[in-house]
């Protein structure tokens, strides 16, 4: 397993190498959609460094709806306390019986 993971983290990591070699030219990054030449807020950086992390941003975001998911499941698989513990452990219930 350990052999498979480095076979797919070196390709992965050289990848992305060269991506960021392959773009380092600086673009400008805006947060303001209603004036494009005069942005309030604007970054200026390389390309590189947007689109790794927009892509990490991206993972951050799906591992924590499945944690969120995980930990949901989990709360509805857990019994409820409080809620009559001894009786569901009883195999048999006792029913009053009116004698006549």
């Amino acid at each position: 397993m350990r052999l498979l993971s480095w076979f797919i983290l070196v390709p992965l990591f050289a990848a992305t190498l060269y991506l960021a070699v392959a773009n380092r030219h600086m673009v400008v990054f805006s947060l303001d959609a209603f004036e494009p030449d005069t942005p309030a807020l604007a970054l200026e950086l390389p390309l590189f460094a947007v689109v790794l992390a927009s892509v990490f941003l991206g993972i951050l975001i799906g591992a924590l709806a499945a944690t969120a998911g995980r930990w949901r499941k989990n709360r509805q698989k857990a019994p409820a306390s409080g809620q009559g513990g001894a009786a569901k452990k009883s195999a048999t219930a006792v029913v009053p019986v009116k004698m006549a």
